[in-house]
């Protein structure tokens, strides 16, 4: 049909095609769908897009054409390749995103150690951002915009809003911020700080990710990958590689949250999570609960296997040992000290056999 008659062909308005428009309610929504069609239709071809309505007793067209911001003639068919419309309009709730939800203990645990440790993330790359100018970034030998990356990651540690409004929206209080223990006086001891610290974050989400329930399982892996790409970053700026092993090392509760105390100077209140002795590479802080005689081992967590490595310990003293470390190992390891020889699996390793540690190993 030439373009001409096709102009002029009269096509009722948008508001008058009530045959074509269908609207019901539903529980928690209002939704319509509004097709347009075409008399040289052949083979249909969906183009589909959604908008935002505010809650409306009336015609939901009327209000399609205020969100559009159209005229009612606009909506005629002036072109002649047809393109069927489908207007797919739904009102959301006007509730906040953040929407009560049920926590099972599992939830409650993991979303308070998840803000325990956003809390320290947030202290963490905050003094980094704002502790050393660009020049001094540039002099210790990193990137010029290095400086902009650390204060964008500090920035995105909002996760602690969401976190904060998941639990208080089921009564329960969401972790403070603790005065913590960051030592770091130049650029190049700040990158190594936040490249200890950062694995242990991506550690606790990676391993505690089935732990979740279904509805939270999928924000705890979005923040998964924020926190890879953060520690990406991190890695890169400090001359290493970004990804130094195919796979990451995961973390249970109560390892990451041991692992933490070691920034931690006080906190208003702590977790209840079982905290483990420390264990030190240089011996043990404090005493380590063994019995007379006992056989120690280092088992050892780290990419390349998918169950720990075990190592025998050769006392030295009280509290003190030595131990080989295996070959071949890189990037983030993680070591604990268990009175098994290799019969326990990482979670049983992770969860009740371990005596003291773990200690974090940055080895490449």
């Amino acid at each position: 049909m030439p373009r001409d008659k096709l102009n002029s062909k009269k096509v009722p308005p948008f508001h008058e095609r009530k045959e074509h428009l269908e609207y019901g309610y539903t529980v928690n929504s209002f939704c319509c769908s509004v097709l347009i069609t075409h008399t040289r239709t052949t083979t249909p071809i969906a183009y589909t897009f959604r908008a935002l309505l505010p809650h409306f007793a009336s015609n939901p067209s009327t209000h399609l054409h205020q969100i559009l911001h159209l005229k009612h003639s606009q909506f005629n068919m002036i072109s002649s390749i047809f393109l069927p419309l489908a207007f797919a309009v739904c009102q959301v709730s006007s509730s906040p995103i953040h929407q009560r939800r049920a926590l099972s203990q599992n939830d409650i645990i993991g979303l308070q150690l998840a803000g325990y440790l956003e809390n320290l993330e947030l202290s963490l790359y905050t003094g980094g951002c704002e502790g050393f100018t660009d020049v001094e970034w540039i002099a210790a030998g990193f990137p010029s915009t290095f400086q902009q990356d650390i204060c964008a990651i500090a920035e995105q540690q909002n996760q602690t809003s969401f976190i904060a409004s998941s639990l208080e929206s089921n009564g329960i209080s969401a972790p403070q911020a603790c005065s913590y223990n960051l030592s770091y006086d130049s650029p190049t001891s700040f990158v190594l700080l936040a490249n200890q610290i950062t694995s242990i974050s991506l550690g606790f989400y990676l391993g505690s990710l089935n732990d979740f329930s279904p509805a939270l399982q999928t924000v705890a892996a979005s923040i998964l990958s924020v926190e890879a790409r953060h520690d990406a970053i991190v890695r890169y700026g400090m001359g290493a590689s970004p990804f130094p092993t195919n796979l990451d090392v995961p973390l249970s509760s109560v390892w990451a949250y041991s692992l933490a105390q070691k920034y931690i100077s006080s906190c208003p209140r702590q977790l209840p999570i079982d905290l483990l002795p420390p264990l030190g590479f240089n011996g043990i802080s404090g005493s380590t609960p063994t019995e007379a005689g006992q056989a120690l081992y280092l088992a050892i967590v780290h990419a390349n296997a998918t169950d720990p490595s075990y190592q025998q310990v050769l006392t030295t003293g009280q509290g003190q040992g030595t131990a080989q470390l295996p070959e071949g190992l890189g990037g983030v390891v993680y070591a604990a000290l268990t009175a098994s020889s290799g019969d326990l699996t990482f979670h049983e390793l992770t969860t009740t056999g371990t005596l003291a540690g773990p200690a974090q190993l940055v080895l490449s």
